[in-house]
């Protein structure tokens, strides 16, 4: 990457041409993943912002607010406070400078190829650790160990530049520096380290930086409850999953490749239940999918050879949490050995019968089973529904008036469920 060319495409940037309209005369710069990924010809998903001071950071926050709409969100103290907002094609974010000097800025920085700045509107591009050198050589390194310190969430980072930015690796001190801090990790803001592996899921790449961070034993420490810290996933399961090796079944994988890959992870954990994982502050949904697939894939293993009615039955239990299930599952057999096809049959039964499984109403209501068996309201007529419910699921009956003979049975104390 020459800087000419870099310099170029800062000037001709359309977004950044519009923010330096806004702001006219304020000193501002833009720093970080911007510059980076425009040196790499790729689309920005975000924008840092860095001017002189709190003040500024204020003024120029509520311009930019102004100009697009919306409204701002002030994040930390009000001496290093940094504004927040979404604009027309991304979110921004503005910090204020340290110490209003732009060396003590960028030294304070993660990694060299996020220590790039340029002056809106027309430079100058400063480069002052190098960074653009390491961008041509594809190379991830850390301005210091100290920084790493500093913030032990940039250890994984790192490894989320090396899945997202293509060819990018860790190179050997930057390396060395990472394992050697790995366990520090474990003091980390849960929250935060939450959100980057999040975004490692979301990466292009998440099975090159999960091996990678695996390599330099940070994923057990990323764990919700690191102590003691402990990590059992098997990589080939993941290589299965979003690897080169084969999935039976890739459209499970496919359904949700991000949540695949957090119950992968999840699955290595020794705490991995929803309230658990709950500390990453996921969206509720995938801490509840992502929950039922760590926990219950061993169980799948088993289930997957059972006839059509106890299959049924199973992705019943699992709600739409079955694909991710599956996709966990059927990697980890196969990467143990197993046979694909019977992973391949039973991800044809949840194409052919999901909805009717998950969106099913029930047969009778619950005042009518009260009057047939005899049962009031309570613990004993709720286990009756369920039971019931799962009859229905595994269509043992089809219909109210199957419903009502099995009931009639089931009264008497039939001790199996009957056919109806």
């Amino acid at each position: 990457m020459k800087r000419q060319t870099l310099e170029s495409r800062l000037r001709a940037d359309r977004h950044l041409v519009e923010i330096a309209e806004h702001i006219d005369s304020v000193e501002c710069w833009v720093v970080g993943g911007w510059v980076r990924d425009r040196a790499l010809g790729r689309e920005p998903p975000d924008l840092d912002l860095v001017v002189p001071g709190a003040e500024a950071a204020k003024k120029v926050a509520a311009t930019l607010a102004a100009a697009w709409g919306t409204t701002p969100r002030l994040l930390g103290r009000p001496e290093k406070a940094v504004w927040r907002l979404t604009g027309p094609r991304c979110k921004v974010e503005i910090w204020p400078m340290e110490n209003g000097d732009l060396e003590a800025d960028a030294t304070r920085r993660d990694f060299t190829c996020n220590a790039l700045f340029w002056r809106l509107p027309d430079g100058p591009l400063l480069d002052p650790t190098g960074g653009i050198g390491d961008i041509t050589d594809r190379r991830i390194r850390a301005i210091s160990r100290a920084n790493l310190e500093a913030d032990t969430v940039r250890l994984l980072r790192g490894v989320r530049l090396g899945a997202t930015l293509e060819g990018f690796s860790i190179e050997p001190q930057t390396r060395g520096w990472v394992s050697d801090l790995a366990p520090t990790l474990a003091d980390a803001p849960r929250e935060r380290v939450g959100a980057e592996l999040l975004n490692l899921a979301h990466a292009p790449r998440p099975g090159v930086g999960l091996k990678e961070a695996a390599a330099l034993g940070l994923l057990a420490p990323a764990g919700p409850r690191p102590r003691p810290a402990e990590f059992d996933a098997t990589l080939d399961t993941l290589e299965r999953m979003v690897g080169q090796d084969r999935h039976p079944a890739p459209a499970s994988v496919a359904h949700n490749r991000t949540q695949a890959v957090l119950a992968w992870l999840a699955s290595g954990w020794p705490a991995n239940s929803p309230k658990a994982l709950a500390a990453f502050a996921w969206p509720r949904d995938l801490v509840r999918n992502t929950a039922i697939a760590a926990s219950r894939h061993t169980e799948a293993g088993m289930a997957v050879d059972r006839g059509p009615a106890g299959r049924r039955e199973f992705i019943a239990r699992c709600g739409h949490a079955f694909p991710t299930v599956l996709a966990l599952a059927a990697a980890n057999d196969v990467a143990r050995g197993g046979r694909p096809q019977p992973w391949q049959r039973w991800w044809r039964q949840w194409i052919r019968s999901a909805p009717a499984i998950l969106e099913s109403r029930p047969l009778l209501e619950a005042s009518e089973v009260s009057t047939i068996t005899g049962v009031e309201p309570g613990p004993q007529l709720g286990r009756i529904l369920a039971d019931l419910e799962r009859a229905a699921v595994r269509r043992d009956v089809r219909s109210p008036a199957g419903a009502r003979r099995w009931l009639c049975i089931y009264s008497v104390g039939a001790s199996s469920e009957p056919s109806a």
